[in-house]
């Protein structure tokens, strides 16, 4: 019908399909399908759109599993060594206090701590908006928002790791007993 109102170069289709039995294929398989498919019906690939936002949403790859392995495998290694210095330094930092401010020193651990934490969040936060998570939901969004959140708290951790370098060596050269750690 249409072929006998509009000539052939003026045809223009829209086809929304959703593959059957697609529940336990990759997000690669399922493009490799609509391809062929496509193809079967005279579609070029460049003229194939997909909503990939809908296929990372519904279905996995093999290749996120490996990736959530690893960063699950360096999230433990973080804790770990969190927890096995931890004591230590809290250890260090009680030691430090004068007599009767035992209490104080053991309440700045929790409040430096939490406060920590907010200031993390935030930070976390801003740099995830300004990566572009603040124009939705994208994959571009949040593999952006995945790089550039914990790069951005490198030079923290740097800044932090000559900090603690130069107060260990300020301390080496105290006399052994429990002094207060001064900047001259």
């Amino acid at each position: 019908f249409a072929g006998e109102i509009l000539a052939e170069n003026e045809h223009e289709y829209r086809i929304y399909l959703r593959l059957a039995g697609a529940d336990g294929m990759t997000t690669d398989a399922i493009q490799e399908q609509i391809e062929t498919l496509g193809g079967e019906y005279g579609i070029a690939k460049n003229e194939i759109v997909l909503n990939r936002e809908y296929l990372m949403a519904n279905y996995v790859d093999t290749s996120v599993y490996s990736g959530l392995g690893l960063v699950l495998a360096l999230i433990a290694l973080v804790g770990l060594g969190i927890g096995a210095c931890w004591g230590f330094g809290v250890q260090r930092l009680m030691g430090g206090a004068r007599r009767g401010e035992g209490d104080l020193a053991a309440s700045a651990v929790a409040t430096v701590q939490q406060t920590g934490f907010a200031l993390g969040a935030a930070a976390a936060g801003i740099v995830s908006t300004l990566a572009g998570l603040s124009r939705g939901l994208s994959t571009h969004g949040i593999a952006s928002a995945a790089f550039w959140v914990p790069v951005s708290f490198v030079p923290v951790a740097l800044i932090a790791a000559f900090a603690g370098a130069r107060l260990a060596l300020l301390a080496g050269r105290s006399d052994g007993k429990n002094q207060t750690v001064s900047g001259r």
